[in-house]
């Protein structure tokens, strides 16, 4: 039965079908609601729901189900209220039923450390933004409950420099400024952090140079980004405790080639750039070093989309790699076209 159908307990004359008397009159159908039996005459409203149990009829000791009403789980307590990601909390109420069901963080799933009739433990998942806690069992859904997430939450990455038309078009660059938005980052930085970390395999990839912290802003400057560069998580680290993770695309300043593998000292070359991996407006210090010589400073052309460096001296005759770093942080250079050999 379902809708506004009603059940009626009634005495007859007569009867028929599973539980009826039999033709002739004299069979009675009654109805038993839990322990309980139930007077003739008595109604049902099955939208209203019975508390608990099934609706049985009964007639010459036979039995059969004329209602079995299935209730929602019902959530009355969450223990503790606050909590980490990966905390274990504590649901207690009602109809949870004895076996397992689903765990729902609005639409993450949690892991079910133990369930009962009138008890379920979980763990909180990290990465949630949502703060409604309910369960369910055999498709119906509990009410929720309030689970307020005491880690600090990343909403947006935003780049608040300017870079020239067609240079670090797409992601992050060494050297940009990123305000990081959101909430639970405190007042003040303290010991806390920002990190970034390489994807696939969570090689830290950040070096931290901050501006301003508060509790819903900070700005920091990207610092090295892994010397591939790509897809890296981005989270805020307050008192120990991570934020959600955001991917961010972090850029590492890359040379292609040089004009000249030879040259004498006092020649000056051209390392080119890919000008999607660098941003010229952030440049603050830029280097070359042939082999184990010295480190010399460079200055880079935008109309070339290079570095250019003077040979020095003291650069080795030999063929060896030049290393070139953009603000303290190194530049990866293909090494079969990145070779060079100071010509006596």
């Amino acid at each position: 039965m379902s809708g506004e159908a009603m059940i009626e307990a009634s005495g007859g004359n007569g009867g028929s079908g599973d539980w009826g008397g039999g033709g002739g009159g004299g069979g009675r159908i009654k109805l038993f609601y839990e322990t309980g039996e139930i007077s003739d005459g008595a109604t049902f409203d099955v939208d209203g729901g019975v508390p608990g149990g099934s609706i049985f009829a009964v007639s010459g000791g036979s039995r059969g189900t004329v209602y079995d009403q299935q209730r929602s789980p019902q959530v009355e307590t969450l223990t503790p209220s606050a909590a980490y990601y990966g905390d274990e909390v504590a649901l207690t109420g009602d109809g949870f039923g004895a076996t397992a069901g689903q765990v729902r963080f609005y639409d993450v799933g949690g892991a079910v450390v133990s369930w009962s009739e009138a008890l379920v433990a979980t763990t909180v998942p990290v990465d949630i933004f949502t703060n409604e806690v309910f369960l369910v069992r055999d498709g119906l859904a509990s009410n929720g409950v309030e689970l307020r997430i005491l880690n600090a939450i990343v909403t947006t990455v935003t780049r608040t420099n300017t870079a020239p038309e067609m240079y670090c078009d797409f992601g992050f660059c060494v050297g940009d400024t990123l305000a990081v938005s959101g909430f639970g980052f405190g007042a003040e930085q303290g010991d806390s952090d920002v990190v970034l970390r390489r994807s696939y395999d969570g090689m830290t990839a950040f070096a931290s140079d901050y501006g301003t912290w508060s509790e819903t802003n900070i700005e920091v400057v990207l610092g090295c980004a892994p010397v591939d560069g790509g897809w890296n998580q981005l989270q805020v680290v307050v008192d120990g405790q991570p934020s959600n993770t955001t991917e961010i695309y972090a850029n590492a300043p890359m040379a292609m080639f040089l004009n000249s593998t030879n040259a004498t000292a006092g020649s000056e070359i051209l390392a080119y750039f890919d000008e999607f991996s660098i941003n010229p407006n952030t440049i603050e210090t830029l280097t070359a070093q042939f082999g184990n010589s010295g480190p010399v400073a460079a200055t880079f052309d935008m109309d070339y989309r290079a570095v250019r460096v003077v040979v020095p001296a003291d650069a080795p005759t030999t063929q060896e790699p030049l290393t070139l770093t953009v603000n303290g942080c190194p530049v990866w250079c293909d090494p079969f076209t990145c070779l060079f050999t100071r010509t006596p």
